[in-house]
């Protein structure tokens, strides 16, 4: 005879499995809110801490006020001004740590009350090495003798100074001697038209310390004064009307750059001189040939790139904020 055997039906039997599932399907969602928002927290803090080392790096070398405006800029992004921190590690560098006990949500009932999160970033402020294009700051066909910049930039940047314009014969034998001559730049062709289209706009090419600028044989003063003019009736326009020398920004007519040349290393006779660094000119009038400027010290320009070793390029006042961490 064969035996049956006959399962008792056993209800309700799912409902702690459920409730298990539940709760562990809980506990996995609740880390996930935590992370994502601790994630958030991070990034947060990357963001602030670029931010405060690039604004930190443009207010070299008063690093008084590169430590307020690195905090400043950190709150500007978020970040309690109470957890950074701003070290100067060396000459034109800055560097930013940020940090903060994160509160958590759901991970709390697990016992995990808090997070530390932070993060860290580091800026230097160096000479500029090349100038790409002519945004925000192009480069003029100016070539700036090195003996005009002052021995001491950085102190005495504002100050007014009358530079003379000065004119080389088609073989490089000085006419007129100078502390400025004209020139073509790297990809700009020979005549008024290049000449002014660079001078009023800055030079659409990529210029870099060590490059090679060629005079200008024609008499070009006239069309020089006459866009000089051009650059300061734009100046007296919004928004650069009210911009002082030392307010003044890369993209105010007024702020020309200029490539630096030592003429005396060039000698008589020669019609190309090599850049040893570019500097950054207030434009305040011109008459004939002699330029009425303001020097000015630590331009910083966005389309440009640092030196590769500072010690070799003289300063003369272009600079480039990079991150370096």
């Amino acid at each position: 005879m064969k035996r049956v055997t006959r399962f008792r039906r056993r209800r309700g039997a799912t409902l702690p499995l459920v409730a298990l599932c539940l709760t562990v399907l809980l506990c996995f969602s609740s880390l996930a809110v935590d992370v994502t928002f601790l994630y958030l927290r991070k990034s947060k803090h990357q963001v602030g801490c670029d931010a405060a080392a690039r604004a930190g790096a443009l207010a070299l070398p008063d690093a008084g006020l590169a430590e307020q405006r690195a905090l400043l800029a950190a709150s500007e992004n978020g970040v309690d001004p109470a957890g950074v921190t701003v070290t100067f590690p060396g000459d034109g560098q800055v560097s930013v740590r940020t940090t903060e006990e994160a509160p958590t949500f759901l991970a709390g009932v697990f016992g995990v009350q808090g997070v530390n999160v932070g993060s860290s970033a580091a800026a230097v402020n160096g000479p500029t090495g090349t100038i790409r294009g002519r945004f925000p700051a192009g480069l003029r066909p100016w070539a700036l003798d090195a003996s005009a910049l002052p021995t001491d930039l950085r102190g005495s940047a504002g100050t007014p100074v009358t530079l003379a314009m000065g004119q080389r014969a088609a073989n490089g034998d000085v006419i007129t001697p100078g502390s400025w001559y004209p020139v073509r730049l790297a990809g700009a062709g020979s005549g008024q038209d290049p000449y002014l289209e660079d001078l009023r706009r800055g030079t659409a090419a990529t210029v870099s310390v060590g490059d090679e600028v060629e005079l200008e044989p024609e008499e070009l003063t006239d069309v020089t004064v006459d866009a000089v003019r051009e650059l300061l009736e734009r100046a007296a326009a919004a928004p650069w009307s009210d911009q002082d020398w030392k307010l003044a920004t890369p993209l105010n007519p007024r702020v020309v750059l200029v490539p630096v040349v030592d003429w005396s290393v060039a000698g008589n006779g020669q019609t190309r001189a090599r850049i040893s660094s570019f500097a950054a000119l207030y434009l305040e009038e011109m008459t004939g040939t002699q330029l009425t400027a303001r020097f000015l010290h630590g331009v910083n320009v966005a389309n440009g790139a640092p030196v590769a070793d500072a010690e070799t390029v003289p300063d003369g006042g272009v600079r480039t904020v990079r991150l370096t961490d």
